[in-house]
């Protein structure tokens, strides 16, 4: 099992500003599915970046590494007409038996005051 913690940035369909995102937060977009026709034509409108924790990885604090990232890269991102509000980071997370989680309210008081989205998607494991 594993858990999986993603940044995405939604964005006005566009290959340059894809490549924008990529270098202002120096950080390699999550391998995807090819692009599809549509966006081949116009632009991709979404970018994302996966870190993959495994349950022998020490704990990755992943609010605080991408709001601090975001923070420090705001106006870089605004400049390509990308606010906070196209930000959000996600928590994926497979659980066998029964799924809790707990966030600290120090990361959560950095999320709400970054205008980040927390995002969460929880499924049972077989």
């Amino acid at each position: 099992m594993a858990n999986f913690y993603n940044l995405q940035i939604i964005f006005e369909p566009s290959f340059e500003t894809y490549q924008s995102i990529s270098e202002i937060l120096a950080l390699s977009p999550s391998e995807r599915i090819p692009f599809s026709e549509v966006e081949l034509k116009n632009g991709p409108n979404l970018w994302q970046h996966e870190v993959e924790e495994k349950i022998t990885d020490p704990y990755f604090d992943f609010i605080t590494y991408y709001t601090d990232i975001i923070i420090s890269k705001s106006e870089e991102l605004f400049k390509l007409e990308i606010n906070r509000d196209a930000i959000s980071i996600w928590f994926l997370y497979a659980y066998k038996d029964q799924c809790n989680l707990e966030f600290e309210p120090v990361r959560l008081k950095k999320l709400a005051d970054s205008c980040i989205k927390l995002c969460i998607s929880c499924w049972q494991e077989d």
